[in-house]
């Protein structure tokens, strides 16, 4: 049943005079019309659909329980409708059956509402496939790890074009059968080669990372058994630094016969530094004798981190040895403050009542004036 391109503004009703079956329809298209909002009641009396496509309609809210009563539904798009769409509720894709959901190039902001984190793909046991490239995703790992929880059954995630700045952590070792990701488009510049990232992902055949800032791969950015997994590795279009930094990665290629590394040599070309702008990877080879030189850069952070704390201590033990007698002095004069006067129990075995230390400039004002007063 094709409905698209009319001017509904909510679902036609499918259901007789009688609440009947009117109809075995498996797929139902209602792209472009002007549905502005759906809940559990839209889509009544369609038991036997399997596709239903809402592209490009005004939808505002998706209510929790939009789909439940549709239990052969497999497959779901909802793409392109744009800022419209304000709110989407927890438990809102609750179905059983529903294997591939689309929600791409919509826009939505899954951080205005954090509380709904843990609810919003719940409930979708049998999901095979999630796209939610174009919307925007919550930045922090916990969240973005919330966000796809219960997904056990997940083979592709497509989160292109995300506004993602890294990879989260302890994220895609909890979808357990994800074979499939897709990161195109988005900031992420690396992941400080954080083994929780990758180090117990097993499942994944292809990762796809082209078009993000990606500057360097080396030896410790994937692990060694995560890489033999791969089938498909896609790092296109990333403005990679070419320097010796990079040798690692050109010799694994080198090595891999280019098996599993897509469109290589094409568009794996250098950004900096400017001498090699434009220059593909596969032009560069920096030698082994080339790269064995000192390393500087190591070396002068060793230096840095060695000299500077060496001057900090130099400097705190000189002042304090040339000013030692007046730090005694002022710790003297703190305890003194913090401990207060105490006076002394037996006073049997003092001549005095005080002990006055003094210049000899002093003595006359000592002897004639202090201690007759």
């Amino acid at each position: 049943m094709n409905l698209a391109n009319n001017h509904f503004t909510k679902v036609p009703s499918f259901c007789g005079p009688t609440a009947q079956l009117t109809g075995k329809y498996k797929t139902l298209k209602l792209q472009q019309n002007y549905i502005h909002d759906l809940d559990g009641s839209s889509f009544q009396c369609l038991q036997f659909l399997h596709n239903l496509f809402l592209d490009k309609n005004s939808v505002s809210f998706i209510r929790s329980n939009t789909f439940a009563q549709l239990p052969k539904l497999e497959k779901l798009s909802m793409t392109f409708i744009g800022d419209h769409l304000e709110t989407i509720e927890g438990y809102a894709f609750n179905s059983s059956s529903l294997k591939y959901l689309n929600i791409g190039n919509n826009r939505y902001k899954f951080d205005k509402r954090p509380w709904l984190y843990r609810t919003v793909f719940a409930s979708l046991p049998n999901l095979l496939s999630l796209e939610l490239t174009g919307n925007f995703l919550p930045s922090e790992s916990k969240a973005l790890g919330e966000l796809f929880t219960n997904l056990n059954k997940l083979e592709k995630l497509i989160l292109e074009n995300t506004a993602l700045k890294g990879l989260p952590r302890n994220v895609f070792q909890n979808i357990p059968n994800l074979e499939s990701l897709i990161l195109i488009g988005n900031y992420i510049s690396g992941w400080d080669d954080d083994p929780e990232v990758f180090g117990n992902v097993t499942s994944l055949r292809s990762l796809y990372l082209d078009g993000n800032n990606i500057k360097l791969v080396n030896k410790t950015s994937f692990p060694e058994h995560f890489l033999n997994s791969l089938d498909k590795l896609c790092l296109t279009n990333n403005p990679y630094t070419c320097t010796c930094d990079l040798k690692w990665f050109l010799d694994w290629i080198k090595s891999t016969k280019h098996t599993i590394i897509v469109n290589y040599p094409r568009r794996y070309a250098c950004r900096y530094p400017p001498e090699m702008n434009n220059v593909l990877l596969k032009n560069y080879n920096p030698t082994t004798k080339i790269c064995s030189h000192i390393d500087y850069p190591l070396i002068r952070n060793i230096c840095i981190a060695v000299f500077v704390p060496s001057i900090i201590i130099l400097i705190v033990v000189s002042v304090g040895y040339k000013f030692r007698f007046r730090l005694s002095y002022w710790l003297h004069i703190l305890g003194i403050k913090r401990v207060g006067y105490k006076r002394i129990e037996s006073d049997t075995d003092y001549r005095y009542d005080a002990f006055v230390i003094y210049s000899i400039v002093n003595r006359d004002f000592v002897f004639n004036h202090m201690i007759p007063e």
